[in-house]
């Protein structure tokens, strides 16, 4: 059984969906006037446990401005569930709210970052059991810096090759950018938690990798203030070919090979088969190369997700890429005769890997 909030406050908690109680219904059987069974009539008392709490709303242990330029809210979630109350924003100062007592997750989710609050956008801060009247809520934060590298060396300064570093946090997926590659250096303010980091490419023009998705080491932001970030690099090459022969150098012929983490999702352009070859700085890693199709006339495959092979990239490395293809033809029915050929009673066949 589960109490749903709709409108007021004064008294009722304010719980979207909050569990209260396990119910056993039993189909009881009994005589109507006229004889026949019917279903006797079932009592379930039903009580909704419901406490005041009210507390203070701190920054950092301080008072947080009263701005909405720098502001966020705070919200709480019954692990495993949909269950959310909102507790009101920083700039409030304080809260007061009626809710079903329990262990909720502390949410902040930045609704305009500036000097005072962190940047996150949806942060899980801790767990906090409200079973009493006063609740005070403090948002930890944590002011990291560091100089960003690519490869070692000074990132370049261009727009045209730019990546942006990414703290993510796993219990929600949300990302916070520390910065760009082309800035040289970042100051970031968060929640101090666990994040994973990450980097993506905006623009590469070969000075930065071309990956969508690389992720690059754990942090524990509860125990750093500085760290500076390097974006390790590799260069790799090849020749195209489409059954072990040159492809059509045409636009109108042409497809794309890729870069694949499976377990990321990290993505990197390695090139159009009209070029015949490829050169392209990535992240280190371990990859499948995927072929897609772009426009085909006569001699490039249609696949549009194509796995070809598995490649491991570091320091310099050359895969030469084969694209090996197959012709198919055949009568198409349906239930054994010619199918109909009108536009308005069609359907579409697809081969699926």
């Amino acid at each position: 059984m589960h109490y749903v909030h709709t409108e007021g406050g004064a008294i009722v908690p304010m719980n979207r969906d909050a569990w209260l109680t396990q119910v056993t219904v039993e189909r009881v059987v009994g005589i109507s006037e006229s004889g026949g069974p019917r279903a006797a009539p079932a009592e379930v008392d039903i009580e909704i446990p419901t406490i005041q709490v009210s507390g203070t709303i701190t920054v950092g242990g301080t008072t947080p401005p009263d701005s909405q330029y720098d502001a966020g809210r705070l919200v709480l979630r019954t692990p495993g569930s949909d269950d959310e109350v909102n507790l009101g924003t920083t700039r409030d100062g304080r809260y007061a709210i009626n809710l079903v007592p329990g262990a909720y997750e502390l949410h902040y989710r930045r609704i305009e970052a500036g000097a005072m609050t962190p940047q996150n956008g949806d942060v899980v801060v801790r767990t906090v059991m409200f079973d009493g009247a006063t609740v005070d809520v403090d948002i930890p934060v944590v002011n990291v810096t560091g100089a960003l590298t690519v490869g070692g060396d000074a990132p370049p300064t261009m727009g045209a090759d730019d990546g942006t570093l990414l703290l993510r946090d796993p219990n929600t997926g949300d990302s916070v950018a520390l910065g760009s590659t082309k800035a040289g250096t970042y100051s970031a303010r968060i929640v101090p938690t666990n994040y994973v980091l990450y980097y993506r490419q905006q623009t590469s023009n070969g000075g930065v990798p071309a990956n969508t998705n690389t992720r690059l080491v754990p942090l524990d932001a509860s125990n750093v203030t500085q760290l500076d970030v390097d974006v390790p690099t590799a260069m790799v090459r090849g020749a195209i070919t489409v059954d072990m022969a040159a492809p059509p150098a045409s636009e109108y012929d042409d497809g794309r090979l890729y870069l694949k983490n499976t377990e990321t999702g990290d993505t990197a352009l390695l090139g159009s088969t009209r070029d015949g070859s490829f050169e392209r700085l990535v992240t280190p890693g371990e990859y499948e190369i995927r072929y897609t199709l772009e426009t085909s006339t006569s001699v490039m495959p249609i696949n549009t997700d194509a796995f070809l092979a598995t490649a491991v990239v570091a320091d310099s490395t050359t895969v030469d890429v084969d694209i090996p293809t197959r012709s198919l033809s055949g009568e198409i029915t349906v239930d054994g005769q010619v199918p109909p050929t009108s536009a308005y009673d069609r359907g579409r066949i697809m081969l699926r890997d």
